[in-house]
């Protein structure tokens, strides 16, 4: 016995997270960050080493006071961690100025272990440059380079040595800050396939991207560029959005394109660019409000949408269609370019106007005349309501609601009537009944009493007389319970078609609300009277019942001698009871399963809100910092604003709008846990006000 107890003993505190393989523990980490890999340390000591072998590193600096200290917190990990394991993905986060050989400390680390994948995001408070030994690996793949837009990082101006490079994201970053240079960063990525650059400067006079295998291309919100050369024989996908392009030697495999530009609305290097485009989407900003269009603007749009003519499915912006079709004369000579056109959509999301529009015959033929079998789909906004129309749907609106309030009001009478019959009939059979046990419990005291001087042969009889005479009294609280919750019910539905209507006068217009209420006020409070009078009469009742139980309780124990041989044949007065007690005995059972719900819900919300404590945490201080930034964006506008584009704005609002949802997302999700508890609560309570009230107070307790 002692043997299996002390194997029960070992299984029970047996560590079985620390049993598992260290490449599934690595894998379990990695949701972590390096600093909480590193803290796990003191769990065991077979947790004591593990973290020196994680091939991810996650440095993230708000996790410190000062830079200083993330900086010896970083030192330390790469001078313990075990050097024979190589280094897959390095992260690393800043804010503030990093000096260069903190950040040089780090690459020469992660690309002397090989590592793949490099991500690199600062919020530094003044430029500054990237140092050169960042730029240069022979086994990373994949690079991802951020920085705050108002202060971007700058970039050496010689060409990255990656090789193996296949991926490379670059974010508010400076690839140039010389304007008489001529710049090719990646001639030497060879075997980059994917390149996204958003909000970047490219401050040079000519910046070449020249990559023999780059298949994909976006250029996001790129300014105060000279010239930008696109060389990419295997290119097959090109997005272009707000952002410069001058020339761009596409090759015949480009199959989409998605251009969108607010400024420079008709590209000039579209001509003869595309040979065979499958999908392509098309935004200009040609429209001003209330300007007519010039016929310029529409020749060069003709002749760009020329340039699309290989194009199987399109997708066009409002301003596109409206500007063509403001000179149907220009188009009418002109045979459609779009022979080999699947589907043409034409998107006015962003035009609250674009009702208005018509598309005339010559701009549909232009568009789809040698492609008859095309899907063409021109959603089109519902026009605004005239104040005729408003004022026809309030009309209608308010005479509904008046209608509804008259109806709900009649049967509201006539329940209210039928209610008052109904509570003093049943008033009448309460008095009944109390009046049945009354006499019952005065002839129970007798036998009781008589009993008690009878000898033991004599008393089985009376044990008999007075089990009915407990049975019938019991029967009668049963039918009495069940007439208390009758008129809850019915109070509770005459409180809720109440409230009702109360909402449905509130929704009329002041004036008129106010002469409805005066109208219906006695209906109101005669029907608050009722309720008032049914939940304080039946909690009389509640009490009467409960006073009763005892007292039969009384007759249980001292005053009776139990005899165990004796069972009185069951009644329906008695099964009444059994039932009673069944339905208590699973009251309890659900409000005990409910309450364990109720207590893991609670602990795992307090988990949660520790979590979301952080990650609020994290997110208000980001927010901070753009706030302030945003500030500061201000004031130069105020003093400089040549200084100060609209681009870089909009970009910090976008920031700011992110991490706005962001809090909204977890306070709302903060809000469903806490308002699940509550329901559960509720639920609770409700079956606990069902339970005896002895019981119910036990249960509480």
């Amino acid at each position: 016995m002692d043997i299996d107890s002390k194997r029960v003993r070992s299984d029970l505190n047996e560590d079985r997270l620390s049993g598992l393989p260290d490449e599934l523990i690595h894998k379990i980490l990695y949701c972590f960050d390096t600093k909480f890999a590193v803290q796990t340390c003191v769990l065991s000591s077979r947790w004591k080493l593990i973290w020196k072998s994680i091939p991810r590193l996650e440095f993230y600096s708000q996790q410190f006071k000062t830079l200083p200290k993330f900086a010896k917190f970083v030192t330390h990990v790469l001078t313990h961690r075990n050097r024979q394991v190589e280094v897959s993905s390095v992260k690393l986060r800043f804010h503030g100025v990093a000096s260069q050989v903190f950040v040089r400390k780090i690459a020469n680390y992660a690309f002397s272990h090989n590592v793949q994948e490099l991500t690199v995001i600062s919020w530094p408070k003044d430029h500054q440059k990237y140092p050169p030994c960042l730029f240069s690996s022979q086994t990373l793949k994949h690079l991802s380079l951020k920085s705050h837009f108002l202060a971007p990082c700058i970039t050496p101006k010689t060409p990255w040595d990656f090789p193996a490079l296949t991926t490379l994201h670059l974010y508010d970053t400076m690839l140039c800050d010389n304007d008489n240079e001529s710049v090719d960063l990646f001639s030497k990525c060879l075997n980059l396939e994917s390149l996204v650059i958003e909000f970047s400067n490219f401050r040079a006079k000519v910046f070449d991207i020249n990559t023999p295998r780059l298949s994909t291309l976006k250029l996001i919100n790129c300014r105060d560029s000279g010239v930008i050369n696109v060389i990419a024989p295997l290119l097959e996908n090109l997005t272009v959005i707000n952002s410069s392009i001058n020339n761009i030697k596409a090759p015949l495999r480009l199959s989409y394109l998605r251009y969108s530009d607010y400024s420079h609305p008709h590209p000039q290097w579209f001509k003869n660019c595309f040979h065979s485009l499958n999908e392509v989407s098309v935004s200009l900003s040609i429209y001003e409000k209330k300007q007519p269009y010039k016929e310029t603007a529409a020749r060069e749009t003709i002749n760009m949408l020329q340039e699309l003519r290989s194009a199987r499915c399109l997708t066009f912006n409002m301003d596109i269609v409206e500007c063509i079709s403001s000179f149907p004369g220009l188009l009418s000579h002109l045979p459609s370019p779009f022979s080999n056109l699947i589907s043409l959509n034409i998107n006015s999301d962003m035009r609250s106007d674009a009702y208005k529009v018509e598309l005339p015959t010559e701009a549909r033929n232009f568009l789809l005349e040698n492609s008859p079998s095309a899907t063409f789909i021109m959603d089109l906004p519902e026009p605004p309501p005239t104040k005729a129309m408003k004022a026809k749907e309030a009309r209608a609106k308010k005479a509904k609601l008046l209608a509804d309030i008259h109806n709900h009001m009649k049967e509201l009478q006539t329940s209210l009537e039928q209610g008052n019959m109904l509570f003093i009939e049943r008033e009448l059979a309460l008095e009944k009944k109390k009046t049945i046990i009354e006499n019952h419990m005065t002839v129970l005291q007798l036998w009781t009493e008589k009993k008690l001087m009878q000898t033991e042969r004599d008393s089985a009889q009376t044990e008999v007389v007075v089990a009915g005479l407990k049975a019938q009294i019991a029967a009668c609280l049963v039918e009495i319970l069940d007439m208390i919750s009758q008129d809850i019910d019915e109070a509770f539905t005459f409180s809720s078609k109440r409230a009702h209507i109360k909402s449905l006068l509130e929704a009329l217009p002041k004036r008129q609300m106010t002469e409805m209420k005066v109208r219906y006020t006695h209906q109101l409070k005669e029907i608050e009277t009722l309720c008032n009078s049914l939940c304080s009469a039946r909690r009389d009742l509640f009490f009467y019942v409960e006073e009763k139980i005892e007292a039969l309780k009384e007759y249980n124990s001292d005053k009776i001698s139990a005899i165990h041989d004796v069972s009185p044949p069951p009644t329906k007065a008695m099964e009444a009871i059994e039932a009673r007690e069944n339905m208590n005995d699973k009251l309890v059972a659900d409000i005990e399963s409910h309450m364990k719900e109720l207590q893991a819900s609670v602990q795992e919300r307090n988990i949660n809100l520790v979590e979301r404590k952080q990650v609020t945490g994290k997110t208000e201080a980001t927010l901070e910092d753009h706030v302030e930034e945003l500030k500061v964006l201000s004031d130069t506008m105020r003093s400089k604003p040549e200084k100060v584009k609209s681009s870089e704005v909009e970009g910090l609002i976008a920031h700011i709008k992110v991490h706005l949802r962001e809090m909204h997302d977890l306070a709302k999700q903060y809000y469903e846990a806490a308002r699940a508890i509550l329901k559960k609560t509720c639920c609770i309570e409700l079956w606990l006000e069902k339970l005896p009230n002895l019981q119910s107070k036990e249960m509480i307790a």
